[in-house]
């Protein structure tokens, strides 16, 4: 039973989805051009992924209704990636800049849920690496 409707009802209603997760990216970055100073690099990536929360809603089988059923969500799931860094070596510390495309492989629920949902993220990664002596 929900109160939350994809048509036309009483009134309006804002419903927020929020997914938090933490991943550990495996991958392979290689130097385009420059050196060690400044350079360009390409790097892809496996993220093997763990989500920690999530609070988001499922939309019906008929995409009319929407409810809160966190039992068909997946806890573990992987993405994948692809960017393009600008980086900067100054002393110990390496500054990166890069705009990344992030895409999850597997759907975010359960396989008896019958709609399947594939995350896209388009962003900008600003890392700093510190360079341990």
């Amino acid at each position: 039973m929900s109160y939350y409707r994809n048509s036309d009802g009483y009134r309006a209603a804002t419903l927020r989805n929020e997914h938090y997760m933490i991943s550990m990216p495996i991958g392979l970055d290689y130097t385009v051009i420059g050196g060690k100073k400044i350079n360009l690099s390409v790097a892809s990536t496996i993220q093997p992924t763990y989500v920690f929360a999530n609070y988001s809603y499922l939309i019906s089988s008929n995409l009319k209704n929407y409810a809160k059923e966190p039992s068909l969500n997946r806890r573990w799931n992987i993405n994948s990636s692809f960017e393009a860094s600008l980086n900067i070596q100054k002393g110990d510390y390496k500054w990166s800049f890069s705009p990344q495309y992030r895409y999850q492989l597997i759907s975010s629920f359960k396989n008896k849920y019958p709609i399947k949902e594939n995350l896209l993220d388009i962003g900008l990664k600003v890392g700093i690496i510190k360079t341990i002596h």
